[in-house]
């Protein structure tokens, strides 16, 4: 690309990025720019100069719903991705509960399903992850927060927050 200025002109250049439904949580990208100045039959040599830009690492914290200690809809945003996106609730590296696409945006998770030794009685941490196509977790974390797990009338049971 190249233009002309005027005698003692200036431009400036705006660069906007907006990261595409498949890119991760958080990614850099060095931008580098080149320039050249010429007048007449002289022309500097390269000037060069660049910078970083960057996604948010920030994890949006999910949406939960209580069902009287039974189960808890856990919600997430999914319009940063296509709505055939797969998510995955996963405590301490483990899917509990079933895959779902975009198109819901809800994990139902019961406490029958959350094991003991899985995770003790008390506040636990869960993340939803996007999933790829065969399904499996990606590093890509969509929403992270806390469910309890606690004994209610002498059964396991489950609530948002801790």
């Amino acid at each position: 690309m190249g233009s002309s200025l005027a005698a003692g002109a200036s431009s400036t250049w705006c660069i906007r990025s907006t990261p595409t439904s498949s890119a991760p949580a958080s990614a850099t990208t060095n931008v580098n720019i080149n320039l050249t100045m010429t007048t007449g039959s002289w022309t500097t040599g390269v000037i060069q100069g660049g910078f970083y830009l960057n996604t948010s690492a920030a994890t949006p914290t999910f949406g939960c719903v209580d069902h009287g200690g039974n189960y808890v809809d856990l919600s997430w945003t999914t319009s940063t991705r296509p709505l055939a996106t797969y998510y995955g609730a996963y405590i301490n590296g483990t899917m509990v509960g079933d895959k779902e696409q975009g198109f819901s945006g809800v994990i139902p998770l019961s406490s029958t399903i959350i094991s003991k030794t899985l995770a003790a009685d008390g506040a636990t941490t869960v993340n939803v992850v996007v999933l790829d196509s065969s399904y499996n977790p990606t590093t890509t974390v969509a929403a992270t927060g806390t469910v309890t797990l606690f004994v209610q009338n002498g059964a396991r049971a489950i609530r948002c927050g801790s």
